[in-house]
């Protein structure tokens, strides 16, 4: 079983893929896996993933980035989960931090890292939107967290009925559910690319009433749970 299971969900990325897979297999943690799931695309997603044989390939109708992650955990054989978005990038020693930091805190059950924002596109093209995303950096960005996978087994997978902000509701859900949201490794590990097509740009979660029905999401989530569940301890499986 490896240590952790790394999943990258990709609908119709291609052009990214290659690069957002080069730097995770370049980690100098070496005990992960790799699972794509492409939901549906349409693009030469599959061609990009067969110049990396030991990634783990898995296709499905198109449902959306909550159901390809679902999928992901599904399929997912590690002690913990890290999320890798298919048009973004990693930092070298990323996982080994991460790891490193787990081991260290075994009261903790996931840990963040900073993050950082690049532009990649015609700067000619570059909105006021995506100028106010590029100069915002999410402290809680689930993509850069590295996750005990028992915390999926007690808080559930991505509701996927929600069209975005799927991740932010199920950190919300865990920190709800008792969660410590603390544990963040003070260095850019995690790369978000922008281009124009991300989910933030166009359906803009971060504006406040978005923000409110995410947040009101995630307690629903949380009560809805058949019972509080004992905090899960560190090392379980």
């Amino acid at each position: 079983m490896p240590r952790i299971s790394v999943i990258v969900p990709c609908y119709n990325y291609g052009r990214f893929l290659s690069e957002c897979l080069e730097s995770l297999f370049a980690q100098t943690f070496r005990d992960f896996e790799v699972l794509v799931v492409d939901d549906g695309s349409e693009d030469y997603t599959r061609e990009a993933v067969r110049n990396f044989p030991a990634a783990r390939y898995f296709y499905q109708e198109h449902h959306g980035i909550s159901s390809a992650r679902n999928r992901g955990l599904r399929e997912a054989g590690g002690e913990c989960i890290a999320f890798l978005d298919a048009d973004d990038l990693w930092l070298p020693d990323k996982l080994e931090k991460q790891a490193a930091y787990l081991d260290a805190h075994p009261e903790c059950n996931l840990v963040f890292t900073r993050m950082e924002n690049f532009y990649d596109g015609d700067p000619a093209l570059l909105t006021e939107t995506a100028l106010r995303l590029l100069n915002t950096a999410e402290p809680l960005y689930l993509p850069s967290a590295c996750i005990r996978s028992v915390l999926f087994q007690s808080y559930g997978g991505f509701r996927e009925e929600l069209p975005h902000g799927e991740d932010t509701e199920w950190v919300m859900r865990a920190g709800v559910c008792g969660e410590d949201l603390g544990n963040l490794l003070e260095e850019v590990l995690y790369r978000r690319r922008i281009h124009g097509g991300n989910i933030t740009l166009t359906h803009n979660p971060n504006s406040a009433r978005e923000y409110l029905k995410i947040a009101a999401a995630a307690i629903h989530s949380a009560r809805k749970l058949k019972r509080t569940p004992e905090k899960p301890s560190a090392g379980r499986t």
